[in-house]
């Protein structure tokens, strides 16, 4: 059931925040969200691991519903309200007309289409990687079980960093130039991953998880504050939703991929092929507008 309720709360957020913050504070929104979550994570996982062995796993459960009592009730303190559709807009849609919808304004903007299609590609192979980092560590590296945990905390330490830098660093050189240069320069650092070994070797798997975690996590605060500010307000929930479908749909063929090929090739050369092809597949930003611009659109397309 909380799978169910996260297909519908994370399009509908993303789709919200317009409504909620100003146009010129979307990028901090969003920043503030991602990097809420980020450490949400690292804390989370820390207090429940210690709930759990100090009261046991039931209680640890309890307090994780509780904490869903608690953001239904600050969902509901929050004043803004979306602005009313037009009369036109309120004519009863079906739910195929509105996927249609979606399907063809992602398409036809020139812009969202490249940014959901490598994130599509970046998801399929970094998702294959994934899938083998646990018994990467603990097979190949001979890491602790127990230390495995802690070592896959650098993801979301570097999504922190990512999401502290995005807006900066946008704002510096340009919100479309953030995104190649971002997205180019940090994935090259997953290639340290299959380095990895026993003492300061350990490094390489830190450096290798962190870096190219925060720029995803900066990457995808420039991407949703895009869409947010690009996509007309009748089409928030509607473009939303279909990016995500893209993005997120190639999750789990690159996870059984990434199965496959490690099985039949090994874990270090299936590591070699999903990083070292993450690290190529920034370069698909290049085609189509974005490289011909200092800043992506600021208003709603045409």
């Amino acid at each position: 059931m909380s799978g169910v309720g996260a297909v519908f709360f994370q399009p509908a957020y993303g789709a919200f925040l317009p409504s909620v913050v100003p146009d010129d504070d979307l990028a901090e929104g969003n920043a503030k969200l991602d990097g809420s979550a980020q450490a949400a994570f690292i804390g989370g996982s820390g207090i429940g691991g210690l709930i759990a062995q100090i009261w046991g796993a039931v209680l640890g459960v309890l307090i994780d519903a509780v904490t869903y009592l608690v953001a239904v009730v600050a969902l509901l303190s929050i004043k803004a309200r979306e602005p009313r559709p037009s009369r036109a807009d309120a004519e009863p849609s079906t739910l195929r007309a509105d996927i249609a919808a979606g399907i063809r304004y992602l398409v036809r903007e020139p812009y969202l289409r490249i940014i959901a299609l490598c994130a599509a590609v970046e998801n399929l192979l970094l998702s294959g990687a994934l899938a083998l980092l646990v018994v990467f560590l603990i097979r190949v590296v001979g890491v602790p079980a127990g230390t495995v945990g802690i070592l896959m905390i650098a993801d979301s330490f570097g999504g922190m960093l990512g999401a502290m830098l995005a807006r900066r660093v946008a704002a510096r050189i340009g919100t479309a130039r953030a995104l190649l240069a971002i997205s180019i320069a940090t994935a090259p650092f997953g290639l340290l991953i299959p380095l990895t070994s026993r003492g300061w070797g350990m490094a390489f798997f830190l450096i290798g998880l962190g870096v190219p975690a925060a720029g995803m996590v900066a990457c995808g605060i420039i991407s949703s504050t895009f869409r947010q500010r690009y996509t007309p307000s009748d089409m928030q929930g509607r473009v939303s939703t279909t990016a995500m479908v893209v993005v997120y749909g190639s999750m789990p063929i690159g996870g059984v991929l990434g199965g496959v090929l490690g099985t039949t090739l090994g874990i270090v050369p299936t590591l070699w092929i999903m990083l070292g092809g993450l690290a190529l597949a920034k370069f698909l930003r290049l085609i189509g507008p974005i490289k011909s611009t200092r800043d992506l659109p600021t208003g709603p397309a045409a």
